[in-house]
């Protein structure tokens, strides 16, 4: 499945910022990172729903810079990931098949390890209600509201991503008690997002609300474009940073949990 996802690869201890080209629950191809050998093992980690998941791979070919201008892609390199043998591989393995199912439009199955039996896949109705509302039969009105819920049944970071994936343009607001906020997409890159009547910018925004479990939703899609844009955050990368951050705070210490900030630009 091509797609752009933001990655970190663990090469011999040294972590690599990294974008996934290309990806499968069996392999990756990776770009913007250095040269690599037939052989190498590595780590993979990914951020999806929340969290940051990892696996073990080795690198089976590097795609060198000529060989990459005759295809029209970026050089890189191809990993293939080991067997899922182990709980952390099989986590891995599920959100893989979530991202690629949220860019296929298809329903999610999960992998099981070598010793499990085989089950029926999990179907995440929400998912699949989102999946569709944003690829109506007929399109829909302007502006219009398409798809609406709890986020104790469907969290952001899976929202967002579904809509990374798709690459949609919309808006996205969320409320929990007495706050609510708005998120603009646009191609599936996160452009603005504000509170009412806090001055706040549109990071913290983010980190904030994507730490809420409940509240609820609702989704707009438009076709118009902003005559300007001023930023883009690629969702991959605010949920690698936003899973970084809340792996550095322990859960219970709400306090800084609310004071939560990137430390880099996205």
């Amino acid at each position: 499945m091509d797609l752009a996802v933001a990655a970190e690869l663990t090469v011999r201890e040294q972590r690599y910022p990294a974008m996934i080209r290309n990806l499968s629950p069996f392999g990756a191809f990776v770009s913007d990172v250095p040269r690599l050998a037939s052989g190498t093992p590595v780590e993979l980690t990914i951020a999806e729903a929340g969290g940051r998941h990892s696996t073990a791979g080795v690198v089976v070919h590097w795609l060198d810079d000529a060989a990459a201008a005759r295809l029209g892609t970026t050089p890189g390199a191809g990993i293939r990931f080991r067997s899922a043998v182990g709980d952390r591989d099989v986590r891995f393995a599920n959100a893989v098949t979530r991202l690629v199912a949220a860019r296929e439009g298809a329903p999610p199955t999960r992998r099981r390890r070598r010793s499990e039996k085989p089950t029926a896949p999990i179907r995440e109705p929400m998912l699949v209600g989102l999946t569709a509302a944003m690829n109506p039969a007929e399109p829909a009105e302007e502006g219009r509201v398409v798809f609406e819920g709890a986020l104790a049944e469907i969290g952001l970071p899976s929202i967002l991503t579904t809509l990374a994936t798709g690459r949609k343009s919309g808006r996205l607001d969320v409320a929990r008690e007495h706050v609510a906020a708005s998120i603009d997409l646009l191609d599936g890159d996160i452009v603005d997002a504000r509170t009412h009547g806090d001055a706040v910018g549109p990071y913290a925004i983010l980190m904030m609300v994507l730490h809420w479990t409940d509240g609820s939703f609702r989704l707009s899609l438009t076709t118009l474009r902003p005559a300007r844009v001023e930023r883009r955050i690629r969702v991959s990368q605010l949920l690698l940073e936003h899973a970084r951050l809340r792996d550095e705070v322990s859960p219970g210490d709400a306090r800084r949990r609310r004071s939560l900030r990137p430390t880099r630009v996205l």
